[in-house]
């Protein structure tokens, strides 16, 4: 049996003392439990990616989150870096799979801020780049794409330098779709082609290895839609076509069902833009009443898809009813993704308020209309049905305070109706008053008068006189005088 001197456990409580006041950020403050203090290091880690890797999605989150925390506890005493920084990565995964309701979901960002300050300082490029690849996902789903394509570039710059080929062609997928929202069209769809390359010809085996044959094939139906995605936007649309059939062959093989609403949702749309308006709208009315669940912003395009097809079939009232709904829509969805055909949308309902003289909703349309342009931050030369653009910001604009100030004149002009129909009525009250009272002083001096009179009738009755001279005299004297 070894025994240990008292000088080595005395250096080894401090030792581990000072690891357990130091602050180790974003860690969950439950105590370790002993049955996870007791394993070993090495058998602790084995355990810790073993149950991470069998299902994340179905693994105790919390077993897991006490794990990481022995882990990255008993790492950094051993000032193991390296594991330190995958011990975080890993937890940030495991965090974000459950980002919605998890409760250690609310410092996400603020651990990943962490990882990639850890991981720069210390010079870990692989997981400081696996860390920028993770942040530019998560800015992608979240809308912000600008920043999104900037982070992405930069981890991809550091792909090169740490030789991962994987995270590599991750990057250029997420880039070259970032690439074509921005305007970068070739550069972006030679990117995304690049990507489905490795898929077609089986490369993707040697650069993903862990891959199933099931997710690659479901990842290539995902890259053709966008690239399908992108020649409908710059309105190649055999090419369009070409790729949305191409979707629609792994859709019918019951993989993923969700692509055959993919596609059905892009071919009419397609089929609209080709002036097939009957074929475009049959397939866009079963993309949208169809049971798969959908958000308000793909509903709002689709609906903008049958306005377009409505308007093109001269129904007008359709064409108003659908352009309205898709409106509608793109409010209910947070009013933050545009789409091309929204431009018509919101020229066409600017024009048929312009009819129906409707000033306020004028003004309403005129501001979407800027806000589209300043957003999407270019006037492209056409829209989706070919119609020229009508209009730059500084003409809405114009428009617009041309509409207020015409607006504030009418109510200027009605403010000024309102006080003299006030006044007038005032003065009716005045005079109907005045002649309400004088009414009633003439009606009391009739009663008065009539009362009088009776009095004097019956006395008459009751007592004859004699008609004498005299007495003819004293009755005329008698007789009320009238006014």
């Amino acid at each position: 049996m070894i025994i240990k001197s008292p000088l080595f456990i005395v250096i080894f409580m401090c030792s581990f003392f000072s690891i357990s006041a130091q602050e180790l950020p974003y860690l969950s403050d439950i105590t370790v439990p002993d049955s996870i203090a007791v394993k070993s290091y090495p058998v602790l880690r084995t355990e810790f990616f073993a149950l991470y890797k069998e299902n994340i999605n179905s693994a105790d989150s919390l077993i897991l989150e006490l794990q990481a925390k022995e882990l990255i506890k008993r790492a950094t005493l051993r000032d193991n870096k390296s594991d330190v920084a995958k011990f975080y990565l890993t937890l940030l995964d495991l965090r974000n799979a459950d980002l919605s309701d998890s409760d250690f979901s609310n410092n996400y960002y603020d651990l990943l801020e962490y990882l990639l300050q850890f991981t720069q300082v210390n010079e870990l490029n692989s997981f400081y780049e696996a860390g920028l690849l993770r942040k530019a996902i998560n800015l992608y789903n979240n809308g912000k794409f600008k920043d999104a394509l900037t982070v992405a570039e930069k981890a991809y710059k550091f792909s090169k330098k740490t030789n991962n080929s994987s995270n590599k062609w991750l990057l250029k997928r997420l880039i070259g779709g970032l690439q074509v929202d921005y305007g970068n069209v070739s550069t972006g769809l030679k990117n995304l082609k690049e990507v489905e390359s490795i898929y077609v010809t089986g490369e993707v085996k040697t650069i993903h290895p862990y891959n199933t044959d099931s997710y690659n094939r479901d990842v290539l139906a995902s890259i053709r839609y966008s690239i399908a995605m992108t020649y409908f936007e710059i309105d190649s649309l055999d090419a369009a076509n070409n790729y949305i059939e191409k979707v629609k062959e792994y859709g019918d093989t019951g993989e993923n069902v969700e692509y055959k609403d993919s596609y059905l949702g892009l071919k009419g749309a397609i089929l609209i833009k080709q002036k097939k308006y009957l074929e475009g709208l049959e397939l866009t009315n079963q993309y949208i009443f169809n049971d798969n669940e959908k958000a308000d912003n793909e509903l709002s395009r689709s609906f903008a898809m049958k306005g377009i097809a409505y308007e093109g079939l001269n129904l007008d009232e359709k064409a108003t009813t659908s352009f309205l709904a898709a409106d509608s829509l793109f409010v209910a969805a947070g009013s933050d993704y545009y789409f091309d055909e929204l431009k018509l949308t919101f020229n066409y309902l600017l024009n048929h308020y312009k009819k129906e003289g409707n000033t306020n909703k004028q003004i309403e349309y005129l501001n979407k209309m800027i806000a589209y342009e300043e957003t999407v931050g270019r006037i492209k030369e056409s829209v989706s049905n070919g119609i020229s653009t009508m209009y730059t910001i500084p003409e809405l604009t114009a428009e617009k305070e041309l509409l207020i100030s015409k607006l504030e004149n009418e109510k200027s002009t009605s403010n000024a109706g309102v006080i003299l129909f006030l006044i007038l009525s005032c003065i009716a009250v005045i005079v109907a008053v005045f002649q309400y009272r004088k009414r009633l002083i003439y009606k009391k001096r009739f009663d008065n008068l009539n009362v009088a009179l009776e009095k004097r009738f019956k006395n008459e009755v009751s007592s004859p006189i004699k008609t004498t001279s005299t007495t003819k005299t004293t009755i005329n004297n008698s007789t009320p005088q009238l006014k």
